[in-house]
């Protein structure tokens, strides 16, 4: 994700969460964040963070959770859970990713396999996958974004 010029943090607890998109959308100037998902619109609310559920074209960024970060290639899948019925070529460029260390996949097979298990009477009528890189002509040009990932510790690992 960095070495395509994408934004990473971490965190381990929901204020942090709140202080980073606090951060984050104070830097990237942003005014209006699209985002769909009430679990998030929640955050935002606790950020003081405006957004908008209906109307991406009049905001500068969108807020979303992800299917899987598939780590060998610097990508983000996402599904029309996160979406609903947009086009992700329609929604804006800046994009703010918010995951957990669990969604960490190493390929593209491992992610599709999990969405194929986590949906397996259901699947999303669209997956996809993003990036930041933009030397990557697979790639089609709407699935290019300004990628800020706000990854989230889920693993609490217990010593004895």
């Amino acid at each position: 994700l960095i070495q395509n010029n994408g934004i990473f943090f971490y965190c381990d607890n929901k204020n942090e969460l709140i202080k980073i998109i606090e951060g984050l959308t104070n830097k990237l100037s942003i005014e209006n964040i699209y985002c769909v998902e009430p679990l998030l619109q929640n955050l935002l609310k606790s950020a003081n963070v405006n957004y908008k559920h209906c109307d991406s074209i009049n905001c500068n960024a969108v807020l979303t959770s992800c299917e899987y970060l598939i780590a060998h290639q610097g990508k983000i899948m996402l599904s029309s859970k996160q979406l609903k019925s947009n086009d992700i070529k329609n929604l804006p460029k800046e994009h703010i990713v918010i995951a957990y260390t669990s969604q960490i996949v190493k390929n593209l097979n491992e992610a599709m396999s999990g969405v194929n298990t986590r949906y397996i009477d259901n699947l999303p009528s669209t997956i996809t996958t993003i990036t930041s890189r933009v030397d990557n002509p697979s790639v089609a040009e709407g699935n290019i974004k300004k990628l800020s990932v706000i990854l989230i510790e889920d693993f609490k690992e217990t010593r004895k």
